[in-house]
């Protein structure tokens, strides 16, 4: 086990046993996004229904149903596990380079690089819980993965700017014409 999963684990336990009140919540985001007023227990009821009905990942539901906010997720991720917040204006100019690694993978898992030494990649990632993904890209980069937190909107962003030749969709729908 690496020393960025053991710490994101033992952060996890952490969160998960300070509890203070037995609901049936099954995540540490939404518990948080509660206490902070940032997501009413209505509408998580609502998401937790939809996702008996259709599946998926609870937090990532929430925001895809206009419930909570990226950006207020990405701070809850990043306040719970103890990681830094990447945001835009923090991103390299230049990323490092990962032969091994597909840029469709980078984004469907918003995941990027953006910083490489001593056999550590850092990585930000919208949903740095993801052990699946951290694991993968770690066996795939023949390095520890070094997580940090980002707002997904902005990663996508960021991957399409500094890995996809920095032209939006609709530049490239454009270019196309």
């Amino acid at each position: 086990m690496d020393r960025g999963t053991a710490e994101l684990q033992a952060n996890e336990e952490q969160i998960v046993n300070t509890g203070t009140e037995q609901t049936s919540i099954d995540d540490a985001v939404c518990t948080f996004l509660l206490e902070n007023n940032r997501l009413k227990t209505a509408d998580l009821k609502r998401a937790e229904n939809y996702r008996e009905q259709h599946g998926g990942d609870l937090v990532t539901l929430l925001v895809r149903l206009g419930l909570v906010s990226e950006k207020d997720v990405a701070e809850a991720e990043s306040d719970l596990l103890d990681l830094p917040l990447v945001r835009t204006a923090d991103l390299p100019d230049e990323i490092p380079e990962i032969p091994d690694i597909s840029l469709r993978y980078l984004k469907q898992n918003l995941i990027l690089p953006v910083a490489e030494s001593n056999g550590d990649l850092t990585v930000v990632m919208a949903n740095p819980r993801d052990q699946f993904a951290r694991k993968a890209l770690s066996m795939a980069s023949g390095k520890n993965i070094v997580p940090q937190v980002g707002i997904a909107s902005e990663i996508e962003n960021g991957i399409e700017k500094l890995m996809g030749g920095g032209r939006s969709a609709m530049g490239q729908i454009v270019d196309t014409l």
